[in-house]
């Protein structure tokens, strides 16, 4: 076999450095694709599923149509009074003007020669209806009241003049101790409950 001279071997270590480079550069890019095939990881289908844009659009909240949304706001009408209610109502609407309210449910107005009690024995709601000015119903009923008088003397001539009075009362009545009539009135709701009024 020929020996190479030294301007021989220079030339091939001359060659053979120009070369590697070359190898090396080619030599990592395989590495570098290889290293990115294998550590690049797919996207899984819950990615692309919270990547992906949504089919549809989430539906907003309704508005609701006019009507609904006006009952909706519309506030909720006051009860009307009851009979009960209105019953007392007319109690107490004596009682402020000075009557004594009385343990059998009457109001009694005395002084110091005689005294009158007038008592509600029934009352009939016959209807109500909101009030066109103003707040609370004005409502129509039936009333029967009794009205007995008697005499604070403490004497036998000022029971008499009681009973003569109460006997005219009867005879004004038709022959009856009570008196029915119909009446509208305003009843409003107050803090301690209905109150009649005439206005």
């Amino acid at each position: 076999m020929k020996k190479l001279g030294f301007s021989s071997l220079i030339s091939v270590v001359a060659i053979a450095l120009l070369c590697l480079p070359v190898a090396n550069a080619q030599q990592a890019k395989r590495k570098a694709k290889a290293a990115s095939g294998k550590t690049q990881p797919k996207p899984s289908v819950k990615t692309a599923a919270a990547v992906a844009p949504p089919d549809k659009p989430v539906a907003e909240k309704q508005a609701a149509p006019p009507a609904v949304a006006a009952q909706q706001s519309k506030p909720v009408a006051e009860a009307e009074p009851t009979e009960e209610e209105m019953k007392e109502a007319l109690i107490n609407s004596m009682v402020k003007r000075g009557g004594q309210r009385m343990p059998d449910g009457s109001v009694g107005v005395n002084n110091a020669l005689a005294g009158s009690s007038i008592k509600i024995e029934e009352l009939e709601k016959l209807g109500c209806k909101p009030a066109a000015y103003g707040a609370g119903y004005f409502c129509t009923y039936s009333v029967t009241t009794s009205v007995s008088m008697y005499s604070n003397e403490g004497t036998a001539a000022g029971d008499r003049h009681a009973n003569g009075v109460n006997a005219l009362l009867r005879f004004f009545n038709g022959g009856r101790n009570s008196n029915t009539e119909t009446a509208t009135m305003r009843f409003i709701r107050g803090k301690g409950g209905w109150v009649a009024s005439k206005d």
